[in-house]
């Protein structure tokens, strides 16, 4: 199975692009709005938390090409289609993970 890859630069700016490339490459599929969505929600976490958001950072996009086979779908039924999409941010040893504790009103990290 072919595989569909793309870096992007890491700044905010890039997230409509990166949408729109997925749009492309899954005009038609039933699950594409979800597809979208959840790639936009893993690449703005990469840029926020990660290297990817550094002056030369970078995120990476991997869809597998959809197939005519039918294969569960990201979005819970079964459909023709990829079966899962990847962002992988730029991985940095000054900033490593941490733990947080988050309270009733932490609008992020849930």
């Amino acid at each position: 199975m072919t595989t569909h890859r793309r870096a992007f630069r890491g700044v905010p700016e890039v997230l409509g692009a990166a949408r729109a490339w997925l749009r492309r490459l899954l005009d038609g599929h039933p699950c594409a709005d979800d597809a979208k969505l959840i790639v936009s929600e893993l690449a703005a976490n990469a840029i926020r938390h990660t290297a990817s958001g550094d002056q030369t950072g970078t995120f990476h996009v991997a869809l597998p090409s959809p197939t005519t086979k039918a294969v569960r779908a990201p979005c819970g039924f079964s459909a023709p289609g990829p079966t899962a999409s990847t962002v992988v941010d730029s991985p940095s040893p000054l900033r490593l993970p941490t733990v947080s504790r988050s309270v009733a009103i932490t609008t992020a990290g849930r």
